[in-house]
């Protein structure tokens, strides 16, 4: 059925949809080289955004351990126990963050490493399939050399032969008989040739598909973290409200040992 439907166009025809061809593998390369800088720059926000994570959490641990200072002078005993525990949590939100960290480079690590696989990959096939086409057009054209070879060699036969024109039918149907056979291996490579472009374009766009999958996926986990810093800087406050309330209970039992004294 392809041989049939290529049957219809002429052979400028058939250059011009080659050229078509290649016009949208050249699309499909920008495309590709376009994914690599979005990658690039979901990089560096992810980046941007672990450091800005980071500096809050430095200025919140900061600030807690000034506060624990001035506790100290008032409540030496409680703000032991406090402070031990303080050290504690902080040590596993630290460890938490490190380990979140750890998670987040090795998972973008993956991801940039299949996608440039893929894309390696990918741009393999183009060039195997761009070597295939320059192939088919070097056989076509010996072909075409050979067939207009014999178109010459024919006519000084005509010119030289006159008594031998019996040979000279059998030679010509010899001869279209072969052009009909060279042609109709020709429609064939060109009919293989347009179904793995078509494969090719295919694949292509389910892998740009997938990427944005990937993509959304890191928005949320990036999404997800930020969720799990603002739930342990609202567990820092709560500790730091505990903190006020025992100062109070301190300053209220102090100022009222100090109260029989006076008497």
């Amino acid at each position: 059925m392809d041989s049939k439907f290529l049957n219809k166009f002429t052979q400028e025809e058939l250059i011009q949809m080659l050229q078509k061809e290649r016009q949208t593998n050249s699309e499909l390369t920008q495309q590709i080289k376009e994914i690599q800088e979005k990658n690039v720059n979901i990089s560096k926000e992810v980046e941007i955004e672990e450091d800005n994570i980071a500096n809050k959490l430095m200025c919140k641990l900061n600030k807690a351990q000034q506060e624990k200072h001035q506790l100290m002078k008032l409540v030496h005993d409680e703000e032991e126990n406090i402070q031990n525990n303080l050290k504690k949590r902080l040590a596993q939100l630290h460890k938490e963050k490190i380990d979140l960290e750890k998670e987040m480079e090795k998972e973008q690590e993956l991801i940039l490493n299949k996608l440039n696989k893929e894309l390696i990959e990918a741009v393999q096939k183009k060039d195997l399939l761009i070597k295939k086409l320059n192939e088919e057009k070097k056989n076509k054209n010996e072909m075409i050399s050979k067939i207009h070879k014999e178109q010459e060699q024919k006519k000084k036969l005509q010119m030289s032969l006159e008594n031998v024109k019996k040979e000279k039918i059998d030679l010509e149907k010899q001869r279209q008989k072969e052009e009909e056979e060279l042609v109709s291996k020709l429609y064939s490579a060109l009919s293989k040739i347009v179904l793995e472009q078509n494969e090719l374009a295919n694949r292509l766009e389910k892998e740009l598909k997938e990427k944005q999958e990937l993509v959304e996926v890191l928005e949320k986990e990036k999404l997800n973290l930020n969720n799990e810093v603002l739930n342990k800087l609202i567990e820092i406050n709560k500790e730091k409200s505990k903190i006020k309330k025992i100062q109070m209970g301190s300053n209220q039992i102090s100022s009222s040992l100090s109260t029989p004294m006076e008497e």
